[in-house]
């Protein structure tokens, strides 16, 4: 794996949510030396269908013999027992300049390096002091958004369908798909530390009475676009980053015994805002359900 450390890096933020996404390398067997997890079955119209994911919290986590100092070893090491595990459910707040923007809560099933389902209920405010609220789900190759409103949807839909691989802004409701496609379903990326230079020790933090130890890295936006491929959401996101005038992000994430991540908080400056984000994890291996919306309420874009 550390062979690959240059390809595992990718950040993408949209600074209204102010939080992370990215992409590590694809894996044909989990931590603990099984074919991935399947998330959800299809129905006869293709369409993924609802369905529960167990996760394993039982199996032991093979851990490194020494502490890891390299970053692309602390990133494996948390990567073969996220995949131990297979789920977790996480909650998440994220600020810009103090100002506390959106609250995110749910779970996520990871199946491969760079297949991971989640759910997301969210709270947001917007720049004009707005509230509102969201739901989405992301299982397989599809990703569903219910919006703060149906206004210009079909009569009978709630829901809005589209591909996980279409990273273009839909017209419906552009900035809400933009936040929660790009944000959710990579809030948890540890990956960028590989494409850091070193790691710094950030002390401990607790999260439910287990005491983790902290890394820190600074990774920035200039060699993440060098380490992803020129297409997709996570260069294009870099891209957006770098003319908002961000240049560096700092990423801390708190291990375990078992170097399961315990917490995460990211910070990036940019256009003279800073963004802080805030994501805790809980559950490890327990069960998460995925309630994909029945397909007569779902608007299908891509």
């Amino acid at each position: 794996m550390g062979h690959q450390r240059s390809r595992r890096a990718a950040i993408a933020a949209v600074m209204t949510l102010c939080v992370v996404t990215g992409c590590v390398q694809p894996s044909q067997e989990d931590g603990a030396g099984r074919p991935p997890a399947e998330s959800s079955s299809s129905s006869p119209d293709g369409e993924p269908t609802a369905g529960p994911v167990e996760g394993d919290p039982d199996t032991p986590v093979q851990t490194p013999e020494a502490t890891p100092e390299d970053p692309a070893d602390l990133v494996a090491a948390i990567e073969r027992a996220v995949l131990t595990r297979r789920t977790a459910r996480y909650t998440a707040t994220a600020s810009l300049s103090g100002i506390r923007r959106a609250e995110a809560t749910g779970g996520y099933a990871f199946h491969s390096e760079d297949s991971v389902d989640f759910t997301a209920d969210l709270d947001m405010r917007s720049r004009d002091g707005d509230d509102y609220s969201a739901r989405a789900v992301a299982v397989g190759d599809r990703f569903y958004l219910e919006p703060p409103t149906t206004e210009g949807m079909p009569d009978g839909t709630t829901w809005i369908g589209r591909s996980r691989e279409d990273f273009e802004d839909p017209p419906e409701p552009r900035a809400l798909y933009a936040e929660t496609i790009r944000a959710i379903s990579g809030i948890r990326d540890w990956s960028m530390i590989a494409g850091s230079t070193d790691l710094v020790p950030a002390g401990g933090r607790s999260v439910d009475g287990v005491r983790g130890r902290g890394y820190r890295a600074t990774f920035t936006v200039l060699d993440g676009m060098q380490n992803v491929s020129g297409k997709g959401g996570a260069w294009r996101v870099l891209q957006d980053l770098y003319a908002q005038g961000v240049r560096d992000i700092d990423f801390t994430v708190w291990v375990d015994d078992e170097y399961l991540p315990l917490a995460a908080v990211v910070e990036l400056e940019g256009d003279g805002r800073h963004g802080h984000i805030d994501l805790v994890f809980s559950d490890w291996g327990s069960t998460v359900d995925f309630p994909v919306p029945p397909s007569s309420e779902v608007w299908n874009r891509s």
